[in-house]
């Protein structure tokens, strides 16, 4: 009995530690994935060399699981992007990386020396046919329940299926890596009430930013902090209202760009879907088409549709000239406030332009590290000082009081320039007490005119 329950315990530790790397980073993972018990049960037959090679496609989907949350990269291709930017993750990404690896390691060698003394195959039949048993029993906390939202669920649930889960959140809305039919991928979008705010072409110069995470919080004060940054600069906000929003950014392009709803985080191109684009509009009536986004192009696939949509130049990390920009810590890539510069001077330089620029280093987990201006206090809004609530406050106030700054010392060169504002998606965070803070189906959009 004693022997039995040593390697109970071993299994449910396994378990423990990647429960406890959801909660960490803020994924959904069930308590017990029963993937594991298949090379454990297979053991007896096997041996533990042969068996071990069943460890690595399980602990790909536990990985999959997390990186497609996260970062909703669901492709495994869209990883290698990823590799070449891998020193500069934050630091806790790195060491935690390391540790998980080592303690994989360990766990597993006290497997198999455990294998060789106790009678695992009763104890893991036992313990596979008791899990079975309750999955089936939704009172318990299986989450076997295809009508729920999966994506991000910080809810409890006992047991699941990694394989399983990953097939299911690639077909929420706004989720699924491809569509058997591609008109059934983007259909037209659809707002809160049919009359939101849409950008459209003023004048001969337009600046559309997509902020990240720029949500709509449910304190008003919270939101005002920002905005009146640009008031302080002389500017008057013309448009400061919400609009309706779903899925993730890849999501809040296509709602802002083309005014159509995706169902995939990929964008497969087709030229006749998004004729009717924003930037295709603009070409055709003359503007030149710009596009920053200061992270990879192989990401989500933007070097492939960008172009469609409508674009004639676009720069992505790596493209863009480095010289005094800083590399920001929680996405790959550069920092918005260094940023400004680079994408104002090409708007001042060209006669008609229509500019699109996706921030990117306020993403969620909100790094301290690439906050450098936060002459904003947390105690303001009563948020505890480095927070995560915190962190991700201060780098929205960090890039409005940047473009504030930028503006009022070079008006007279931007004169005419209209300038949307409008937020991706709302913040994720760890808990719910922070993502209940924001509406979660609306985002803040706002419009001006540097006169």
């Amino acid at each position: 009995m004693k022997k039995n329950l040593v390697m109970i315990l071993w299994f449910l530790l396994l378990q423990s530690f990647f429960y406890g790397t959801s909660k960490w980073f803020g994924y959904s993972r069930p308590f017990i994935l029963m993937e594991y018990t298949i090379p454990i049960l297979l053991l007896h037959w096997l041996g533990w060399k042969k068996a071990s090679i069943l460890i690595l496609p399980i602990l790909i989907l536990e990985v999959w699981l997390a990186v497609a949350q996260v970062y909703l990269l669901y492709k495994p291709i869209q990883w290698l992007y990823m590799l070449k930017y891998i020193g500069y993750l934050r630091n806790d990404f790195l060491i935690y990386l390391t540790i998980f690896l080592f303690i994989i390691i360990v766990l597993y060698i006290l497997l198999f020396k455990m294998s060789e003394k106790y009678d695992r195959i009763k104890v893991f039949s036992y313990l596979f046919l008791v899990l079975v048993f309750v999955n089936f029993l939704p009172s318990i906390g299986g989450f076997y329940d295809r009508g729920q939202k999966l994506y991000r669920d910080h809810s409890f649930r006992l047991l699941g299926s990694s394989a399983l889960m990953l097939f299911w959140l690639v077909d929420e809305p706004g989720m699924q890596i491809k569509n058997d039919e591609f008109d059934d991928v983007l259909t037209p979008w659809k707002g809160k009430n049919g009359e939101d705010f849409k950008p459209v072409l003023k004048g001969n110069k337009t600046l559309l930013i997509l902020a990240e995470s720029w949500g709509e919080p449910k304190n008003t004060s919270e939101k005002n902090i920002h905005i009146n940054s640009l008031r302080a600069a002389g500017i008057n906000i013309e448009v400061n209202t919400t609009i309706g929003t779903s899925g993730s950014t890849v999501s809040a392009e296509m709602r802002e760009l083309c005014r159509l709803n995706n169902k995939s985080v990929v964008i497969e191109p087709n030229s006749t879907i998004f004729k009717d684009c924003l930037p295709n509009r603009a070409k055709a009536l003359g503007y030149h088409t710009y596009s920053i986004h200061a992270a990879s192009g192989g990401m989500y696939d933007r070097l492939g549709w960008y172009p469609k949509v409508g674009f004639e130049h676009s720069e992505f990390y790596g493209t863009i000239p480095q010289d005094g920009i800083r590399k920001c810590k929680s996405m790959p890539g550069l920092c918005d406030v260094d940023m400004m510069e680079h994408v104002f001077s090409q708007i001042k330089n060209e006669k008609k332009i229509f500019y699109y620029w996706l921030t990117l280093n306020s993403h969620f987990p909100y790094d301290s590290r690439d906050i450098f201006i936060p002459t904003a206090k947390c105690s303001k809004i009563n948020l505890l000082e480095d927070s995560q609530r915190c962190r991700h406050f201060l780098l929205q106030e960090q890039f409005f009081e940047s473009l504030a700054d930028y503006i009022s010392k070079h008006k007279s060169e931007l004169k005419g320039t209209q300038v949307i504002i409008v937020g991706d998606h709302s913040p994720p965070f760890y808990t719910d007490q922070d993502r209940e803070a924001f509406h979660e189906n609306v985002v803040p959009i706002i419009a001006f005119t540097i006169y």
